[in-house]
């Protein structure tokens, strides 16, 4: 009997809300709205950081605990941003404050080539005896701008972790599919010569492509943020990694939104290669025999241009992504135990 326990969903992501009101009427809210879209789901978890220590009880209390945060690790440092191992110590020290995280998804800034191969195991094994204390676990998202941008490289570092550990600690993966969907077919991206010339694969309608031929079987992924993109050939100005899950425009509350800039009229069919990599993950978390849980929370955001350029509300994109991702969750498991 497949119980689904191991599988948690969660809220994430930018939330358009009246931050005057208190917090624990905000999570009220948020669960009222999330019933009109499907009274059948729920959120189980969040993702974020909270404002307060008092606002991270009250989200036990009302049982979606914070459990996972997110941050930039640039090793080395910058004029911008501090070295990785500074970036680790505040995480872990916000870890200890608010004392409900279990996992921590790491964007870990540069390419395939730079930091070496050498400077992230240093970096990581440096980094567990800071999180392994307080039970945190480190996972990598993977990302466009990050080393985790060729999915092969993140098998590389793992392997790389494994001969340093004599083969006790590889990675740990968070997977954020909408960063390699968004390249098929993209003229834009870093890797598309590899992409067109076959030596990538990151179809997701092909069964040979490298996610569902290695990365999902790997069993390294642990937690992963539920925010849809699209093969397109748009370029980073344009929205190419974030498309919304539903129309916009069924949106009860009104924001503005007229159509998308960029994509034309609103498509469901254009979701279906983003939903087949879940539908596939979902079912394989589902029938593992590990207990522990893995963890997957919504991530619609506005940021720089990247993400949503037009006015759609994302927190509706995040709900309607907790009641997708909870329904699928249900069909799976009906299939698994008929």
């Amino acid at each position: 009997m497949y119980t689904g326990h191991n599988l948690l969903i969660g809220l994430g992501g930018h939330l358009e809300q009246d931050i005057s009101l208190p917090f624990k009427s905000r999570l009220e809210l948020l669960n009222e709205e999330l019933a009109s879209i499907d009274p059948d789901a729920q959120i189980d978890f969040l993702d974020g950081v909270p404002a307060t220590e008092a606002d991270a009880v009250t989200a036990v209390d009302k049982g979606m605990p914070y459990l996972t945060f997110l941050d930039l690790f640039v090793i080395g440092g910058s004029d911008t941003w501090p070295d990785a191992l500074t970036s680790m110590y505040n995480c872990m020290e916000k870890a200890k404050r608010f004392g409900s995280y279990i996992r921590l998804d790491m964007q870990i800034n540069g390419d395939s080539n730079n930091p070496t191969i050498a400077q992230l195991v240093d970096f990581f094994r440096r980094s567990w005896d800071m999180a392994d204390p307080l039970g945190v676990e480190l996972c990598v998202e993977t990302h466009i701008d990050r080393v985790s941008y060729d999915p092969r490289h993140l098998m590389r570092i793992h392997e790389a972790l494994l001969d340093a550990t004599k083969g006790a600690r590889g990675l740990n993966i968070s997977a954020d599919f909408s960063h390699y969907v968004h390249q098929v077919g993209n003229t834009h991206g870093i890797l598309w010569d590899d992409l067109q010339s076959g030596s990538l694969n990151l179809d997701p309608f092909d069964p040979d492509n490298y996610i569902s031929k290695v990365i999902i079987p790997s069993g390294l992924i642990q937690m992963g943020h539920l925010r849809m993109a699209t093969p397109n050939n748009l370029d980073r100005t344009q929205g190419s990694i974030q498309y919304p899950l539903v129309d916009p425009a069924l949106d009860p509350t009104p924001t503005g939104y007229d159509g998308l800039w960029h994509y034309g009229a609103f498509d469901e069919a254009r979701t279906e290669p983003w939903k087949a990599w879940y539908r596939e993950l979902f079912r394989a978390v589902l029938m593992s025999d590990d207990p522990t849980p893995i963890t997957f929370n919504t991530e619609f955001i506005r940021y720089d241009g990247d993400y949503a350029q037009e006015p759609y509300r994302n927190q509706y994109q995040n709900l309607a992504m907790v009641a997708w991702a909870q329904r699928t969750k249900r069909e799976i498991l009906a299939e698994l135990n008929a």
